[in-house]
């Protein structure tokens, strides 16, 4: 029986946090120099500075104030599905949504393992991960009539068995994807 559950992965941002910090410094130190009274290069230094401080800002909103949620849960018409939602401050997104008879394997990838993984032709791929950079990651394959996609998510290995024992369940239960 597939029951309802949400989790959501505790990110370890640290090397976010440096690169954010670090994309801060490098615009304060440009914007010093683009200040500063000497007229050459200053436009170039401008755009770099420009550069630094939206690099800042998409660290920031990617990985420091985005939260992911990964959920199963049941339709209105009893059909199991996979979503993953996002939520920044008080605005909620649904980022995915996934029928769980559409789900062809959910496998969890190491570091070496991610490197050397490559994404079948035809496949688009989705990145819903909190870390910058994980030590290791879920992929999720989903083949249904209307696309063919690899989800990368970030979870544990009680998610990544559960997630794979409801697909499963619901391949043999709607065989069809009705």
């Amino acid at each position: 029986m597939i029951n309802e559950f949400s989790v959501s992965p505790r990110p370890s941002n640290n090397k976010a946090r440096s690169l954010f910090l670090v994309f801060l410094i490098a615009a304060a130190i440009l914007a010093a120099v683009y200040i500063s009274p000497i007229p050459k290069f200053k436009g170039v230094v401008g755009v770099i500075c420009l550069l630094f401080i939206v690099g800042a800002v998409y660290v920031y909103n990617r990985y420091m104030a985005m939260k992911y949620y990964y959920d199963v849960m049941l339709d209105t018409s009893g059909t199991p599905l996979f979503i993953v939602r996002s939520v920044i401050g008080k605005r909620e997104t649904t980022l995915c949504r996934v029928e769980l008879s559409d789900i062809v394997s959910v496998k969890r990838l190491s570091g070496e393992e991610r490197k050397k993984h490559t994404t079948p032709a035809g496949f688009v791929r989705y990145f819903y991960n909190p870390t910058l950079m994980p030590e290791s990651v879920c992929v999720v394959t989903v083949s249904s009539r209307y696309e063919r996609a690899e989800i990368t998510v970030e979870a544990n290995d009680e998610f990544v068995s559960l997630l794979n024992s409801y697909a499963n369940e619901a391949r043999s239960l709607f065989p069809d994807g009705e």
